[in-house]
C-alpha cells in the first residue's frame, strides 16, 4: 500500500518482418513503457507512412473541430451513438478519406461561412456609418475627386467646439463644415477641403480627441437613406446564406459527425505506431525494444506476446540501476488524489509512496476545519456542480472530486461537534450531544498537536525506511534516534510543563533525549540541526484548531445577529434572510478555501519535508483507448 507499483525493465528481440504485427500487438496490450536503448546499434526509423498520417489526422481534426464549433455555436445536441466502427487496416483508412467528399465539403462551406460573415460585419459598418449620416445632404458615391479630400469624425461636445475654433483660425477658406449631434454628447463633423490643405487639416483633425469615420467603406454608395435600403437588402441575403450553410453543417453532423470522430481515433492510433519504432534499435534482420514493465503482469504479458506473434521473438529481463517509471494504483473514486501528487511533485519508485497517509490525515484536517453539517452539505452540492462543467483531465475538476469527498468529512465532523450553520441540532435527531469546540478548547489543541507529533514521526520513520532500503545506514540510524528523541523530549515536557509523569520519571526522559541528541549529531549534523524543527512542526498543527474554531465563531455570530425573525416585519426579514444567507456562505467558501490550502500545506511543507524525495516520472505505457471504433 506504502509503495509504488513495483517495475522490471525488459529487452524484446524480434525479427525485422514481424517488426509490424508486434508494434501493433504491444499497443494493444497497453503494458510496456518504450524507452529508447542506450545498445550501441543503429536506431530504427519511423513508419514510411508517418507524413500521409500526421496530413490525414490535420485534415480530419479540422473538421472534427469545425463540427464541434458548430454543435457549441448552433446548440446542438451531440448525436448519440452506440455502434463502434471497426478499425481499418491503415491503407484503406487513408484512401477512404482522400475519397470522403463531405470532409472537403466542411472546409468548403466554412470558407463560405467565413466570407459570409465578413461582408455582414462590412455591411453592418456601413450601416452605422450611414445611420450617423442620415439626415445630411451627402451622397457618399461623389467622395471621389482629384481636387477635394473628405474627412468624418466623431467627438463629444468641448473637441467639437475646439474643432470648429481651429478650423474658422485657417487663414484659406476653400473648406466646407458640416456638422450634426449624434447623441447627448456626441457630435458627427463632415469637412470637405481643398487637397493643398490636407496637412493642416489632419494637424487639426490629430491635435483633438475623435474617432475617425472611414468614408472609403465598400458599402458606403449614394445618400445615407439608400446606403441603408441597400445594406438591409444584403443583410437578409446573407443571412438567408447563413441559415442554409447552418442546414447543410446540420445535416452533415447528423449523419458522418461520428465517422469523422472515429476516423480521427483510427489515424490517431495509427500515428503512435508510425512514430513508436524512432525509439527501437535494429540490425539487417532484428529489431530491438526496450522498455519498463509492472512486475505482476511480465508474465502474462510474455506468453500473449509469443502467443500472438507465434514465438518469433526474445524477452530477457534486464539488470539495471536506473530509477524505474511510477506507476500509482489506487481506486477510481480516489485517483483525484494521484492527480495532486503527480500536480505537486510524482513519488519516485524507490521511495515510500504517502499518498495513503496524505488522503487519510487530509480528509482528517479538512473535516475538522470546517466541522460543520450545513456547510458540508452545501459544498458538497457546489463541488458536484463544478464537475458537470469542467475538464475531467483538469485541475480543476480532480480539485472538485477531492473537495466532493472532504465534504463528507466536513459532515461527519459537523456532526460529531454538533454543528448546522452554526447551530446545535443533534437533539432532534439523537440522543447524542457531541464535544463542544468552545469547552473543550484544551483537548482539541492537543489533538491536533497530538496529529502533528504522530505525522512527523511517522514520517521520520518513512526516511528510515528509504535511507536503509538505499544502504545509507548511518542517516538511517539518525532518522531513528530523532524519532526516539523526540519521543522522550515529549514525555520529558509532558512531566516538566503538564506534571503527567513524576520527577524521576521526568528526569530519566530528559536525560535519554539529550543523550540520543548527542548521539543523532554524532551520526548526522545535518539530521541534528533538522532536531529543532521537532518542536515547532507540531506545534503548527494546532492551526487546525484555530481555523476550525474561528469558523464556528463567526457561525454562530452570523446565528445570533442575522438569524431572520418574522416578528420584526416582512422587510426586515427579507433583508436579514439576504444577509443571513450570504454571510454564511462568505463564511463557509472562506473555510472551505482554508481547509483546502492548510490540509495540503500541512502535509506538503510539514509531513513530507520529513523523507519525500519526489521528483519521479509517470509510467506512460504505450497503449490507446478506443471510445468510437472497435479492433
Amino acid at each position: 500500500m506504502l509503495k509504488t507499483e513495483p517495475m522490471k525493465k525488459i529487452r524484446i528481440i524480434s525479427l525485422d518482418k514481424t517488426k509490424k504485427k508486434l508494434i501493433e500487438t504491444l499497443h494493444k496490450e497497453g503494458l510496456l513503457y518504450i524507452k529508447k536503448s542506450e545498445i550501441s546499434i543503429n536506431d530504427d526509423s519511423v513508419s514510411e507512412y508517418e507524413n500521409q498520417i500526421s496530413d490525414s489526422l490535420i485534415k480530419v481534426s479540422g473538421a472534427v473541430q469545425i463540427l464541434q464549433d458548430k454543435l457549441f455555436t448552433l446548440k446542438l445536441k451531440q448525436p448519440k451513438n452506440n455502434i463502434k466502427i471497426k478499425h481499418i487496416v491503415l491503407n484503406d483508412l487513408l484512401k477512404l478519406i482522400s475519397k470522403t467528399k463531405s470532409l472537403n465539403e466542411i472546409y468548403k462551406i466554412k470558407q463560405e461561412e467565413d466570407t459570409v460573415n465578413e461582408d455582414l460585419s462590412k455591411l453592418k459598418k456601413a450601416e452605422e456609418t450611414a445611420k450617423i449620416f442620415n439626415g445630411l445632404d451627402v451622397n457618399f458615391s461623389n467622395l471621389n475627386s482629384s481636387i477635394l479630400k473628405f474627412n468624418a469624425i466623431l467627438c463629444n461636445y468641448k473637441n467639437f467646439n475646439l474643432f470648429e475654433n481651429n478650423i474658422k483660425n485657417l487663414k484659406s477658406k476653400d473648406h466646407e463644415l458640416i456638422s450634426k449631434k449624434v447623441s447627448k454628447d456626441l457630435f458627427l463633423i463632415f469637412i470637405a477641403y481643398h487637397k493643398n490643405n490636407e496637412n493642416k487639416i489632419n494637424e487639426i483633425i490629430k491635435s483633438v480627441k475623435s474617432i475617425e469615420i472611414d468614408l472609403k467603406q465598400i458599402y458606403l454608395n449614394g445618400t445615407p437613406n439608400q446606403v441603408l435600403k441597400s445594406v438591409l437588402l444584403k443583410k437578409q441575403k446573407n443571412q438567408n446564406s447563413l441559415i442554409n450553410i447552418n442546414k447543410t453543417f446540420q445535416k452533415i453532423i447528423h449523419y458522418e459527425y461520428f465517422k469523422f470522430l472515429a476516423m480521427q481515433e483510427m489515424l490517431q492510433i495509427e500515428l503512435q505506431r508510425s512514430t513508436i519504432s524512432s525509439n527501437f534499435k535494429k540490425t539487417n534482420t532484428t529489431t530491438i525494444i526496450e522498455g519498463w514493465i509492472p512486475s505482476k503482469n511480465l508474465n502474462g504479458f510474455s506468453r500473449n506476446l509469443n502467443k500472438l506473434t507465434n514465438n518469433t521473438l526474445i524477452i530477457e529481463e534486464i539488470k539495471t540501476e536506473e530509477l524505474a517509471p511510477t506507476m500509482l494504483n489506487r481506486p477510481k473514486i480516489l485517483k483525484p488524489f494521484d492527480y495532486i501528487m503527480e500536480f505537486l511533485s510524482i513519488p519516485r519508485s524507490d521511495e515510500i509512496d504517502p499518498t495513503w497517509i496524505f488522503i487519510f490525515s487530509f480528509l482528517i484536517f479538512y473535516g475538522l476545519m470546517i466541522s460543520d453539517v450545513g456547510y458540508g452539505l452545501l459544498s458538497l452540492l457546489l463541488a458536484i456542480a463544478i464537475t458537470k462543467i469542467t475538464d475531467p483531465e483538469g485541475l480543476v475538476y480532480n480539485v472538485a472530486k477531492i473537495w466532493q469527498i472532504s465534504a463528507l468529512s466536513a459532515i461527519f465532523f459537523g456532526f460529531l461537534s454538533n454543528q448546522y450553520f452554526g447551530f446545535k441540532l443533534n437533539h432532534y435527531i439523537i440522543n447524542y450531544q457531541a464535544f463542544d469546540w468552545l469547552k473543550n478548547i484544551q483537548m482539541l489543541i492537543l489533538l491536533t498537536v497530538f496529529f502533528g507529533i504522530s505525522q512527523i514521526i511517522i514520517g521520520l520513520g518513512f526516511s528510515f525506511v528509504n535511507n536503509l532500503n538505499k544502504n545509507h545506514r548511518m542517516l538511517a540510524a539518525s532518522k531513528l534516534t530523532s524519532i526516539f528523541t523526540m519521543i522522550f523530549g515529549i514525555l520529558a515536557i509532558s512531566g516538566g510543563l503538564f506534571h503527567l509523569l513524576s520527577s524521576f520519571q521526568t528526569i530519566i526522559f530528559s536525560l535519554l533525549s539529550i543523550a540520543l541528541l548527542i548521539i543523532t549529531g554524532a551520526l548526522s549534523g545535518i539530521e541534528a540541526t533538522e532536531l529543532t524543527n521537532l518542536i515547532s512542526h507540531p506545534l503548527s498543527y494546532a492551526r487546525i484548531f484555530g481555523f476550525g474554531l474561528a469558523s464556528i465563531i463567526i457561525a454562530m455570530l452570523i446565528d445570533q445577529a442575522f438569524t431572520p425573525n418574522l416578528s420584526h416585519g416582512i422587510i426586515v426579514f427579507i433583508i436579514f434572510s439576504i444577509l443571513f444567507l450570504l454571510l454564511h456562505f462568505l463564511n463557509m467558501i472562506m473555510s472551505i478555501f482554508e481547509g483546502l490550502v492548510q490540509g495540503i500545506r500541512l502535509n506538503y511543507v510539514e509531513f513530507f519535508s520529513k523523507f519525500y524525495i519526489g521528483n519521479g516520472y509517470k509510467f506512460k505505457p504505450f497503449s490507446y483507448k478506443r471510445n468510437y471504433t472497435k479492433e
